[in-house]
């Protein structure tokens, strides 16, 4: 179960890294939406940050970091992922922060 849980897992926060580098390469405005499968209740890590990951939990009571970089920062305001099927929503908002630099991709998910 522990390599089965690893490799749902590294699926889902590589093919995340793979649709925010695309909407990346489209630029401000662009949006993409994605299925993944989370194998057990899990948080996102990286807010703000281009690195995204996941803590696997395993047998007994270790735990497996799991992890993609982007070519952008990120957001997310739920970062937590139940197990099962989610819809992830990654989009770029057009325009500039407070510091006039454009705004961080945002992710969104719901549980499908």
């Amino acid at each position: 179960m522990d390599i089965s849980k690893t490799s749902d897992t590294k699926n889902a926060i590589q093919n995340i890294a793979n649709a925010v580098n695309l909407v990346y390469a489209n630029g401000p405005g662009a949006k993409r939406t994605i299925s993944v499968y989370i194998p057990s209740t899990m948080n996102l890590i990286g807010d703000n940050s281009q690195v995204i990951g996941m803590y696997v939990p395993l047998s007994g009571t270790t735990t497996k970091f799991i992890s993609a970089t982007t070519n952008y920062n990120v957001t997310f305001s739920n970062a937590t992922f139940t197990k099962g099927w989610h819809q992830v929503t990654i989009y770029w908002p057009v325009g500039k922060g407070d510091n006039g630099k454009n705004f961080p991709i945002d992710i969104s998910h719901q549980l499908q």
